[in-house]
């Protein structure tokens, strides 16, 4: 039983480098998810655009906007322009 009890007594340091070795790991593995788990939610959903690209889009739905004839007084034209901003926004060809 002296042996087995001094082979279990000298195994104790490295049962706490295990156990720290391990964590270690395991922090590891968590910040990587976390990471690309807050990259996967944070990216944006529609293409990205330069100020150029944007100016050209903005200028195309003024355009067209403009130049509809419209007879009544009422007619809601910026929520026209926002919404064909959106929509040209959405489509990446549409600017080559």
């Amino acid at each position: 039983m002296g042996d087995i009890d001094h082979f279990l007594n000298s195994l104790y340091p490295f049962t706490g480098a295990f156990v720290v070795f391990s964590l270690l790991v395991l922090w590891s593995i968590c910040k990587y998810i976390f990471i690309e788990i807050k990259e996967y939610l944070t990216r944006p959903r529609y293409p990205v655009y330069s100020q150029e690209e944007l100016e050209v889009i903005y200028d195309e739905a003024r355009e067209f906007v403009h130049s509809k004839h419209r007879p009544w007084d009422y007619d809601d034209g910026f929520a026209e322009y926002l919404w064909i901003v959106h929509e040209l926004g959405k489509d990446r060809n549409y600017l080559k």
